[in-house]
């Protein structure tokens, strides 16, 4: 699951209300990690030290919350897809994200025949953002867009994955703002009470990702994604791999 970029806050959750909250926005967010000026963070992959920071930073800002047996895990399956962000000053940690490789649930078995056989194709592998979260004193600095730029970039590079998806909060406008809008991510179903809380979920999908990389992140505006995304929206259908995830975090709570 998404965490998102700011704790889930508990406003109203009707999408007529989230529609006009995402095109009431017209700014941008953060600035890229390569600006004219230089930022006060650097990016680099978590390391098992990490992990107390990376657990004390999800507990401050988000409210699903892990063990670091979890961490631990994570770090030793998933090396290349384990960031943090630090201070230049102190080093310390401001943030962090968290992805793995997983099959598209939308490709199942395939099989085709060669000659007289049938050979089994393998599933489409995709990249999951799981986790990501930035200190409130930082945030607007654009740490998480780097976080994300570097995992995307570790996805094509270290897995080969050209698609990333991410679960987020339907009431938290400022993390859909970022993926829409800086990143072509499009919202492509809710997922019904996904979060502990009952609170619903957007699954966010995007494609291309080898292009997205070698371009830089540039995406279209967060009005053609949004809207065209809640158009065509249904909230009565979740995949496979949305409902096992949603059980898995029940379960480490």
């Amino acid at each position: 699951m998404l965490d998102g970029i700011i704790s889930g806050s508990r406003s109203p959750r009707s999408y007529a209300f989230l529609r006009v909250m995402l095109l009431s926005i017209v700014s941008s967010f953060g600035i890229l990690t390569r600006s004219s000026s230089s930022p006060s963070y650097n990016i680099r992959f978590a390391r098992r030290e990490d992990i107390p920071g990376i657990r004390n930073c999800n507990l401050e800002n988000l409210p699903e919350n892990y063990t670091d047996e979890f961490y631990t895990r994570h770090l030793a399956s998933w090396p290349a897809l384990s960031m943090i962000a630090e201070s230049k000053e102190d080093e310390r940690l401001i943030g962090y994200a968290l992805a793995r490789v997983e099959a598209s649930a939308t490709s199942a078995k395939k099989v085709v025949t060669v000659g007289k056989n049938d050979v089994y194709l393998p599933p489409q592998m995709i990249g999951h953002v799981a986790s990501i979260a930035v200190y409130e004193s930082h945030r607007g600095q654009g740490v998480a867009k780097a976080l994300m730029k570097a995992l995307h970039s570790q996805l094509v590079n270290a897995h080969s994955v050209d698609q990333v998806s991410l679960h987020c909060r339907v009431s938290n406008v400022q993390a859909i703002r970022l993926y829409s809008s800086h990143f072509p991510y499009r919202c492509t179903n809710v997922v019904p009470s996904y979060y502990a809380d009952g609170e619903h979920a957007w699954r966010m999908d995007c494609s291309n990702l080898s292009k997205l990389v070698a371009s830089g992140g540039t995406s279209k505006s967060l009005q053609e994604n949004i809207v065209s995304s809640i158009s065509s929206t249904s909230s009565d259908k979740t995949s496979a791999a949305d409902e096992q995830e949603r059980k898995s975090i029940r379960e480490r709570r």
